[in-house]
């Protein structure tokens, strides 16, 4: 007895192209699709990342450039440089915030001080007053601490120091720049006052505001850290502390004269 006819299932030439041809289009839609998500979202990725290494670089650039203008205030020195690549980042700078006033004494009052500053995006590093400061989305950390001082000695001696620098441009220089080269900035001290030194029974307590400053919060931190009582803040960019009762008290400011100019490609 003869069975059910049987057929031949091979797939012919036609069904085996036509297969090819779907598992090509899938294969090459997936490498497209691949292609364009990493385009997306990998290069946004790794511009992220890049924009927070020139970050941390000119954060260290400011440290570094804040230690060795410290000479200028110590007389280590009459004249500093630097160099930074902000790599299209903005560097300015301001010479009338923030301001500084020290209670009794008539020529530090909202006496102008001035400010360097590097702006990328929502990231600002400025130098003022002797100190470094970064703040991102208005979150401010200072990075180098200012020549002020409220300090118990060993000898149960309290010391007061205010010792600041006074930025201003020098000659008809740029106030801003913007650049992919690197910037050279100079600093040359201009002069050094001492507005007050006393010891002992005349010494007064001494009284620091600062107003205009973008960094004010960190300002106050570092006040409270540092024996400054009270401290207070006003207005959002006005912070006051005092030093009560120093037995040794200076108060001094440094002239310097900055300069912002583009170095070689």
């Amino acid at each position: 007895m003869i069975g059910p006819e049987h057929h031949d299932e091979t797939p012919s030439a036609r069904d085996r192209a036509v297969s090819d041809l779907l598992a090509f289009v899938l294969v090459f839609g997936i490498i497209i699709t691949s292609v364009g998500v990493v385009y997306i979202f990998g290069l946004g990725a790794l511009g992220d990342t890049q924009a927070a290494q020139q970050d941390r670089n000119a954060e260290r650039a400011f440290s570094s450039m804040g230690a060795s203008f410290n000479d200028l205030q110590t007389n280590r020195g009459q004249e500093r440089l630097a160099e930074l690549n902000p790599r299209g980042a903005r560097m300015s700078i301001d010479e009338s915030s923030p301001t500084i006033s020290v209670d009794g004494i008539s020529e530090l009052n909202d006496q102008d001080m001035g400010a360097m500053h590097y702006d990328n995006d929502n990231t600002r590093i400025s130098y003022e007053l002797g100190a470094v400061f970064r703040s991102d989305d208005e979150n401010s950390v200072m990075i180098r601490e200012p020549e002020f001082v409220c300090r118990e000695l060993d000898s149960d001696e309290t010391r007061a120091i205010v010792s600041f620098v006074d930025a201003s441009i020098e000659g008809d220089g740029p106030t801003a720049v913007g650049s992919e080269s690197t910037m050279q900035i100079g600093a040359i001290q201009d002069r050094q006052d001492l507005h007050y030194q006393e010891s002992g029974d005349e010494a007064e307590s001494i009284t620091v505001e600062i107003t205009g400053s973008d960094h004010a919060e960190a300002w106050e931190r570092y006040f409270e850290e540092n024996g400054w009582d009270p401290v207070d803040v006003e207005s959002g960019d006005t912070v006051t502390a005092t030093c009560e009762d120093p037995d040794n008290a200076v108060v001094r400011s440094t002239d310097i004269e900055l300069s912002l100019e583009r170095g070689e490609s």
